[in-house]
């Protein structure tokens, strides 16, 4: 099975406000109803008010790093 996963977001998938560094982050990998691979990111404190539809295959926390621009995504 390949997998295509995205680049960590700049906002919360929850709130729509911007990761601010150093805001501690939940990353989600979600199976659609597809069966394709989705990667949702938001705010821990904003993880209760997320339900993502399908089946959770991963999660974990970080601290959230800006990327410089130009930076590689992967």
């Amino acid at each position: 099975m390949e997998m295509n996963l995205q680049p960590q977001a700049a906002t919360c998938q929850v709130t729509g406000q911007p990761f601010a560094e150093g805001d501690r982050v939940a990353s989600y990998l979600v199976r659609g109803a597809s069966l394709e691979i989705m990667r949702h990111d938001l705010l821990e404190a904003a993880a209760a008010q997320c339900v993502p539809a399908g089946g959770v295959a991963s999660r974990w926390g970080h601290a959230y790093k800006a990327r410089l621009p130009g930076e590689n995504a992967e």
